[in-house]
């Protein structure tokens, strides 16, 4: 078996590629080694974080993961086809509500009439399209079955996450083979095996880790497809497809750009494409019947799979919308209760709402260019979860050394170089266009982007390789630039933040049953071990060392009542000195935190 390998005599070593003679026990013995470091990486990181606070952060009750976690248990207790209106009602849900019931107070006096007890969660009821599913089912109903199998914890989902991302770094392997040749491969396994926030996502109760695998496997059967032009393969492709859709349904748009290609290459031969395109719906009609049976049961229309798009969309595409503040999810209290007041939540009509609100064309492109740049942010922005406080709990995430920073800045290179086989390499272009388009219709966020850095990978390996060669001929200023491109992300970070609301939720949550249960039943060293364990993020503020910003003072109010707690406990013991000594220097850091106070 032979493979594309790199020439490094050619004007652009890595993308004019003379074919050379790779024997495949090479491959094998780089997928062994791919697989194996995959597992012991994975291992050492299980085991790090599977007893540590952040393993629960499902628990966390306005979070995506504990919607995940709640519609699966509500599965597995009989409640098999959703048949209910099932939404979560957060706080900014409930602000919404009421500002709308302000402008609208007619809407609430008709609902209290109706006997509805909770006004607010009827009208997002309505919005949401009442037993329409909150989210794409697939993921919800993959977790209610590994509870059905090794019960509600969890961690079982994490195990079979992170055997989806071994699965993800062999794809990433077989993607960099294909398309940039061996030796780019190698060193695309090798930045995969070393990206730790692709393995972050593999501990979290959310879909990332799946729709990046997905994406990656939609991509490479559908390029072997078109290649082989395989009736099983296309059928295959249908079933993908079907899974796809019913796990993220941006995910519509990598199958559409599939299709449009498959569509380019068979354009002369209709009788084939006629064949291929039955092959695909049979398969995708396959995947997608329980939906459809599902839908018509509890009388939804029957594709219908999600009910977040119209207000994800008013939310994040109001003129007064800020892609600069990436961390929260600020719904317009001017426009978005008045705009899903006027369409009732329909997707279509909510859009042409929305871009009223601007002045004009500029206004909207102007917000769009920011969201685009957003997305190559180095920083792994907060959502649901904090990158950066699951390393406080795990070395092996904190030491592992390629970020998006490193990721994106090489992958953009090797996109550069990649435009002068851009024929050949038009199915991955038009892949990552498909990543980034939802993020431009909606909003950016590092979780979001997962997908489109592992596609960026073989890039990344591609463009470094491209410039190792490069600088082989001309080796100052090769040497001046890998210099350059080395530094730059470390000069660029800034030291992370770790949020009070990551503080706070790890001690109401994690921590304080704990130390609830271990005081009820006078375990002293165990109330030591896990006060001290609760106290070991605490953020260096003193009277002599004053809080720096708005985060610092509010995680200082976090750490104050912790210490207060800790007292309380030791002089319930009647360790009044080290009771007092905890007040010190709760007081202490109350004195430091003050100052900011606005």
């Amino acid at each position: 078996m032979t493979t594309q390998a790199i020439q490094a005599d050619s004007t652009f070593g890595t993308f004019f590629l003379k074919a050379d003679e790779t024997p495949a026990s090479a491959h094998r013995l780089v997928l062994v080694a791919i697989v194996t470091l995959s597992i012991l990486i994975r291992v050492i990181y299980f085991l790090e974080i599977s007893a540590s606070p952040v393993a629960y952060s499902h628990l966390v009750p306005p979070s995506d993961m504990h919607f995940f976690d709640a519609w699966a248990k509500s599965i597995l207790s009989g409640d098999t086809l959703t048949d209910k209106a099932l939404h979560p009602l957060n706080r900014w849900q409930r602000q919404l509500a009421q500002e709308y019931f302000r402008m609208r107070p007619d809407t609430e006096t008709e609902l209290i009439a109706s006997g509805v007890k909770n006004p607010a969660r009827a009208l997002w009821n309505r919005w949401y399209g009442g037993k329409r599913f909150h989210q794409e089912p697939l993921y919800p109903y993959l977790v209610a079955l590994t509870y059905r199998v090794a019960g509600p914890d969890v961690r079982a989902v994490f195990v079979w996450q992170m055997f989806i991302g071994i699965l993800t770094n062999v794809l990433i392997y077989f993607l960099a083979r294909r398309f940039f040749g061996s030796v780019a491969a190698s060193m695309a396994a090798v930045m995969a095996l070393l990206y730790s926030p692709l393995l972050f996502y593999e501990t979290v109760l959310l879909r990332s880790t799946l729709i990046t695998f997905t994406t990656l496997l939609i991509l490479l059967l559908a390029d072997s497809a078109i290649r082989r032009n395989s009736i099983w393969l296309w059928f295959i492709n249908g079933i993908v497809f079907g899974l796809a859709i019913m796990l993220k349904m941006s995910l519509v748009l990598i199958v559409a750009v599939v299709l449009v290609v498959f569509c380019v290459c068979h354009r002369r031969m209709l009788p084939v494409m006629m064949r291929n395109g039955a092959l695909i719906a049979t398969g995708s009609l396959i995947i997608l019947s329980p939906l459809i049976i599902r839908n018509t049961i509890v009388g939804v229309a029957p594709l219908e799979m999600s009910s977040v798009g119209a207000v994800t969309f008013a939310c994040t595409n109001t003129v007064d919308y800020s892609p600069d503040i990436p961390e929260a999810f600020p719904c317009s209290k001017k426009h978005v209760p008045a705009i899903m007041g006027e369409t009732d939540g329909e997707f279509f009509p909510t859009i042409v709402q929305t871009l009223r609100t601007h002045t004009g064309i500029t206004s909207y492109f102007s917000q769009v260019g920011k969201k685009f740049l957003s997305i190559w942010n180095w920083y792994e922005t907060p959502n649901n979860v904090n990158y950066y406080f699951y390393q406080q709990y795990s070395r092996l995430l904190r030491y592992l050394p390629l970020t998006f920073a490193w990721v994106g800045l090489l992958g953009g290179i090797g996109m550069g170089f990649g435009l002068l086989r851009l024929r050949e390499l038009a199915l991955l272009y038009a892949v990552a266009a498909a990543i980034i388009a939802p993020m431009l219709l909606f909003y950016a966020l590092s979780r979001f982007r997962a997908p489109l850095a592992a596609l960026m990978i073989p890039f990344a390996a591609a463009g470094l390789l491209e410039l190792l060669i490069w600088t082989r001929r001309r080796l100052l200023a090769g040497m001046m630039l890998l210099a350059g491109i080395v530094l730059s992300p470390i000069l660029l970070h800034a030291p992370p933040a770790i949020r009070s609301i990551d503080h706070l939720n790890t001690y109401q949550l994690f921590y304080q049953p704990r130390i609830l249960t271990a005081a009820q039943s006078g375990e002293t060293a165990r109330l030591d071990l896990l006060f001290a364990e609760a106290l070991r993020n605490e953020p260096d503020i003193a009277s002599d060392r004053p809080a720096m910003n708005a985060n610092q003072f509010q995680s200082a109010r976090v750490f104050y009542r912790i210490r207060h707690d800790y007292a309380q406990n030791l002089r319930q013991q009647g360790r009044n000195r080290e009771a007092d000594e905890q007040v010190r220097r709760a007081e202490d850091m109350k004195t430091g935190a003050i100052p900011y106070r606005r």
